[in-house]
């Protein structure tokens, strides 16, 4: 039956100035219907310019990125295997040093002769958003933006059956007949692969094994990202389906679909001859529809990586940057395996020269980073599965590499990352060299791995990378924390697919606030998109009044927004509350799953909202000032918003440099919005109180009516709201939305606790929902 083609469209009309500093907010987003079977093409329309000036010969360095966002991961954080951490694309660039504005039409369809436009436009799923963002690179570079117009073609199927199941579980259909698995034992299924052909059919069998035993099967712990379920290739698989008869044990024999990557890796580990390949692979050992005993695995899933035989990180087939990358790395391999000491001094060296003299110069790194592109790197469960691997191997098709070296080169990628990312490349995300440092000791190479103290670090730094279900976001971290025994974490904690995401986050909240007698994990929401400080969507702004907690963290987001907050910080310098610590009775017995009850003084109510006049006085140092520059990072310098421009610089200008940068940049634009850089999001405020007038910052989510509040345990003053009464609940009291951080001059070093004990303010119970 052919599909029938629609369009979705967007169009953005006004003035807008792009410098490197302005934070990384799309002007255009269209959002894909869950009905859609595939995208065919996208139009963009754009009238713009640059500043209009630049050195003669030059390449122009504004432009339009098409950005492909999930529901799970916003902007170039993006969920599953098609694409990888990196999914925008260039659509135009801006003709160098013309200051009139021009209209350039660019079309993309599955026709292009562009490998890259089509792979892009195939990874496209239900309910993913394509954004347009302009973009600009250097100083006094601009992208001066009229209108923008995208249009994108899409096919519905008649028949709904044909609409793809992407990131269904697999094996939801066929599903094997499987044993239950004993779980007093630690019981566990290896795949066996019978030994053939490259290219000769599958065929293995599902065998049990018991980790509580000293001698059990040994096998490989297969780390791979699940990918597209789209087009599954068949294996047939023996299985036993009850305990043993008087003939031995009841068997089967089914052929079942698997995921083309899973299909590879299988495929290119398999012995051509001898015995079976002894395997776990999680889509096939875990019955995937059985909830209960998916909740027992990933409880004891740092045990099966750790007791694994080794751990092969299988990577995928590669293709022609795979091959010029392990090119580049020979060099680096011939000196793990023949002389450690060697090999860490030739990644020690400069950036620009790898392989030291005979070396290609930094574009050796735009090759060797082609490695930390690859969809491995942007899930959240390997990490996990390398950590807890006694010996590791990275393998891309028929190529393998030792994990120590990939790490290795990964850690110093990191530390060199402002040469690498000023030429566009992409490093390992930061949370890897977190949990991996490598080392030589005794003329060998060590992985040294380290275990969080805290969870909501690593939950926070974990908000770059997938997880194809949100609950992961938490279950494959708790492994890495500290030495904790999954099987005897309290219930809030323990993995629990029964639990919808949104109380798996609201309990570690809660749990997090218990144990931790602080609200520091309130700084935390503000990582989420759509309830940052800054406005970095072109979505509507939350209302706040969605199926999920106010006041709970979510998977969604990126760990560089946590930045731009006041209180996150450990070392955070405020003390709102002083000593002041949330009621541990409260917390121990909530009126409800979704409600967290603090107790807190109510201080003003918010006036009005306006633009933040920085360009009146960007050197000032007063306390307001300071705050501003730290969660909105007008000079790029923490990254935060805009994650190129910290590192966009080989040569670091000075500050000054960077303020006049930013200004000229809205040149005309600053005298209309009052002094205020357009490009950041109205921020100040102004309020009556029993003191008088007071002044602020508040996040873009904030409106003229929520409430000032210092709630105990938190070291700065928060926003709540008021929420509707619902007529279809029998509430007692009135229940708040947690809007997050404020500042206000005058409550940020315990002035409320002290207007309390003077009789100056009421203790109150907040019910927040």
């Amino acid at each position: 039956m052919e599909p029938n083609v629609e369009t979705t469209r967007a169009k953005h009309s006004g003035l807008v100035r792009v410098s490197q500093y302005c934070p990384e907010c799309p002007i255009l987003q269209v959002a894909m219907p869950k009905t859609m079977q595939g995208v065919q093409s996208l139009v963009l329309k754009t009238v713009s310019h640059d500043q209009g000036w630049c050195s003669e010969g030059s390449e122009s360095w504004t432009w339009f990125e098409a950005i492909r966002a999930t529901e799970s991961r916003p902007m170039d954080k993006l969920a599953g295997f098609t694409w990888p951490k990196s999914s925008r694309l260039r659509l135009n660039h801006n003709s160098p040093g013309n200051p009139e504005p021009q209209e350039q039409i660019t079309t993309w369809s599955l026709e292009s002769d562009d490998e890259s436009i089509r792979a892009w436009l195939r990874s496209i799923q239900p309910g993913d958003w394509i954004q347009i963002l302009p973009r600009a690179k250097f100083l006094r570079w601009v992208n001066v933006v009229y209108e923008a117009e995208l249009a994108v073609s899409w096919t519905r199927a008649q028949d709904m059956s044909t609409r793809p199941k992407n990131y269904a579980p697999q094996n939801t259909h066929h599903t094997p007949k499987y044993r239950p698995l004993d779980v007093d034992q630690r019981e566990i299924r290896i795949l066996e692969i019978e030994p053939g052909c490259f290219d000769d059919p599958l065929v293995c069998s599902l065998v049990y094994t018991s980790l509580s035993n000293s001698e059990h099967t040994q096998y490989t712990a297969l780390s791979y990202c699940w990918g597209p379920q789209e087009d599954p290739k068949t294996i047939t698989l023996h299985v036993q389906i009850g305990d043993d008869s008087p003939i031995g044990p009841l068997r089967a024999e089914i052929d079942i679909p698997i995921a083309p990557n899973l299909h590879s890796a299988l495929r290119h580990m398999r012995h051509e001859t001898g015995p079976c390949r002894a395997l776990w692979a999680d889509a096939v050992c875990i019955n995937q529809v059985d909830i209960e005993e998916r909740n027992q695995q990933v409880a004891i899933m740092n045990d099966i990586y750790a007791c694994a035989r080794d751990v092969c990180i299988w990577l995928g087939e590669g293709d022609e940057n795979t091959r010029i990358m392990l090119d580049y790395l020979k060099p680096f391999t011939r000196a793990f395996e023949e002389d450690p000491s060697s090999f860490l001094q030739m990644v020690n060296s400069d950036m620009n020269t790898p392989h030291g003299q005979d070396s290609n110069g930094p574009e050796s790194y735009v090759s060797i980073s082609h490695i930390f592109s690859l969809p491995w790197f942007t899930r959240v469960w390997v990490l996990q599965e390398a950590f807890n691997a006694k010996t590791a191997t990275v393998k891309i098709g028929r190529e393998s590499l030792p994990w120590p070296l990939v790490a290795r080169i990964g850690n110093c990628m990191e530390n060199a990352k402002e040469k690498a990312r000023s030429m566009g490349n992409l490093t390992m995300p930061a949370i890897f060299s977190t949990l991996f440092s490598v080392s030589v000791e005794s003329s060998r190479i060590s992985v040294t791995k380290g275990r969080s103290e805290d969870l909501l670090p690593l939950f926070v730094d974990s908000l770059d990378l997938d997880a194809t279900d949100p609950r992961d976001k938490i279950f494959a971290l708790l492994s890495l924390w500290k030495d904790t025994d999954l099987r005897q974490l309290p219930d809030e904690l323990r993995p629990d697919y029964h639990k919808p995401p949104f109380q798996v986050f609201a309990d570690f909240t809660r749990y997090w606030i218990k144990t931790h007698h602080s609200l520091r994990i309130l700084s935390a929401v503000h990582a989420a998109l759509d309830r940052t400080w800054q406005r970095m969507s072109p979505n509507p702004c939350a209302d706040l009044l969605d199926d999920r907690p106010s006041w709970s963290v979510w998977h969604t987001g990126s760990s560089s927004w946590a930045k731009g907050t006041l209180a996150y910080d450990p070392q955070c310098l405020y003390a709102s509350s002083e000593s002041m610590v949330p009621d541990a009775e409260l917390l121990e017995t909530p009126l409800a799953k979704n409600i967290l009850t603090l107790k807190g003084l109510r201080i003003c109510s918010i006036r009005d909202i306006r633009p933040y006049p920085w360009n009146e006085n960007p050197q000032s140092d007063s306390d307001l000032d300071r705050a501003f520059e730290k969660v909105f990072d007008p000079t790029g310098d923490l990254g935060t918003w805009t994650p190129g421009a910290s590192t966009a610089h080989l040569v670091r200008p000075k500050r000054d440099d960077l303020v006049e940068d930013h200004l000229i940049a809205h040149m005309g634009s600053t005298a209309e919005h009052d002094g205020a850089v357009p490009c950041i999001s109205p921020c100040a405020f102004s309020s009556n109180s029993y003191r008088g007038d007071l002044t602020g910052l508040c996040p873009y989510t904030a409106r003229v009516g929520d409430i000032v509040v210092v709630l105990f345990g938190g070291n700065v003053p928060y926003l709540i709201r008021e929420r509707p009464a619902n007529e279809t609940t029998q509430r007692k009291g009135v229940q708040y939305s947690f809007v997050g951080e404020c500042f206000v001059s005058g409550y940020m070093f315990g002035e409320a606790i002290v207007d309390w004990r003077n009789g100056q303010l009421r203790l109150e119970q907040f019910e927040l929902v």
